[in-house]
């Protein structure tokens, strides 16, 4: 049988980011609390679409909590998201059940994002994701099994921070209930 018709599933590339310095950057968390209700808005739409464009490529940042992503507020490349500590990945990346699916990216950000982010920011952030994804040749056909992964990868992102709560670094446990709204995709 010929390749027509066979469909190869990628698996997703650890990429590790070079950046500009950000000589201003502040960690989402510290910008988080000083911003208006618009410019949260804002940061969850820069996010859900500079996320959207990376996994639309296969990329994933492996590492994506508020604390490695840094909010410019010079716009420095008329972009105010920088993101840091990118997984690296690498030929031991796929060893031993440690495949790191896109869906990861979303259950670590949401498993330490401040409290405050819930409601309307999180709609706002995945339908931005959902956007962004689909303007790159990439959109989610199955948003209610997609969005099941996300949940259950917050779910082990949890468990893990009840083993190692020395991550937290002072900070309150996160909520374990949190139910993500049904963007419709």
């Amino acid at each position: 049988m010929g390749a027509v018709g066979i469909r190869r599933i990628q698996r997703p590339v650890a990429q590790l980011f070079v950046s500009a310095e950000v000589p201003d950057g502040i960690t989402f968390d510290e910008a988080w609390d000083q911003q208006s209700d618009e410019q949260r808005l804002e940061l969850c739409r820069e996010l859900g679409n500079e996320v959207g464009r990376m996994h639309a490529l296969h990329f994933l940042h492996g590492d994506l909590y508020p604390r490695n992503v840094l909010v410019d507020p010079a716009r420095t490349g008329g972009r105010s998201l920088w993101f840091i500590d990118s997984w690296a990945g690498g030929p031991t990346a796929w060893r031993n059940g440690s495949l790191r699916a896109l869906e990861t990216d979303f259950g670590t950000w949401l498993s330490e994002a401040t409290p405050n982010l819930e409601g309307r920011y999180i709609e706002t952030l995945l339908d931005a994701y959902l956007r962004s994804r689909s303007a790159n040749g990439r959109p989610i056909v199955r948003f209610g099994r997609w969005l099941s992964s996300v949940q259950e990868s917050r779910r082990r992102e949890l468990r893990r921070l009840e083993r190692q709560r020395y991550r937290l670094r002072g900070a309150a446990f996160p909520q374990a209930g949190l139910v993500l709204p049904q963007v419709p995709g």
